[in-house]
């Protein structure tokens, strides 16, 4: 079965794109990251894990290129190392307390044992995922708009102004 001329003429056209096509030029970070920013914001009012996650993720995002000192001297707050009890359950019910734990017959603690857990702070991270973006200049300039009524006079940004 061959191929008609036009339908070959097509074929190559596409093939030829096909190969040539990249993603230079075409993903811009600025925008990945603001679309990442807005997962952050919705999933906060859904689901506090989906907040976390999408923040950690915001997080990873970030290039290495782009992290001042004041970030990188405050991601040493962001995740903290705690010791903090974990219960095993039966019936539905934690086993035990911190002030009576639950032992076996050889006299070992089973309930509660005492782990070291990553605590991530979601709400400092979002806040200086911003903070590096406005030191950056990516947000959006503030617009104060004079109104009269019906009618817009003049619309200037902030760094525009006079004294």
């Amino acid at each position: 079965m061959s191929t008609r001329p036009w339908k070959r003429e097509i074929l190559d056209r596409w093939g030829r794109e096909a190969q040539t096509a990249s993603l230079k030029g075409s993903l811009g970070m600025e925008e990945i990251l603001r679309i990442q920013v807005m997962h952050c914001l919705l999933a906060g009012k859904e689901d506090p894990d989906r907040y976390e996650d999408n923040v950690l993720k915001l997080l990873n995002m970030i290039p290495d290129s782009w992290k001042d000192d004041e970030f990188r001297r405050g991601e040493a707050e962001f995740i903290k190392v705690e010791n903090t009890p974990v219960f095993r359950y039966c019936c539905g019910t934690p086993m035990g307390t911190i002030d009576r734990p639950v032992k076996d017959r050889g006299g070992r603690v089973i309930s509660p044992i005492f782990k070291d857990m990553e605590i991530v702070d979601s709400d400092k991270i979002l806040s200086a995922c911003i903070n590096l973006f406005d030191r950056r200049q990516l947000l959006m300039p503030k617009v104060y708009k004079d109104y009269v009524p019906g009618d817009i006079i003049e619309n200037y940004p902030v760094e525009d102004e006079e004294p």
